[in-house]
């Protein structure tokens, strides 16, 4: 059971340590595909991945034009230019 724990916890540090934040509007870059946060809402967030758009939830995984996301976190406010998402990719 213990080495099932470890097992567990050390798949899921790497997601855990590759999380970066990201502001709605932002463009990034990940295994060559340009990835772009299109809007951010109080429970997913909208993905542009070279030109293929997707809806990643909250706390869920989507692999979006061959770019495997996971949205960790969303802090949403009113005011657009203030919402973020930490994502995994």
């Amino acid at each position: 059971m213990m080495k099932k724990i470890l097992l567990l916890l050390l798949l899921l540090l790497p997601i855990v340590l590759a999380q970066d934040s990201y502001n709605q509007g932002a463009t990034t870059t990940s295994g060559g595909h340009t990835v772009k946060i299109v809007m951010i809402g109080q429970s997913s967030v909208v993905f542009d991945v070279d030109g293929v758009k997707n809806i990643v939830g909250l706390n869920e995984n989507k692999v979006i034009n061959g770019v495997d996301i996971s949205v960790a976190e969303i802090f949403y406010t009113e005011e657009a230019s203030s919402r973020y998402t930490k994502v995994a990719m």
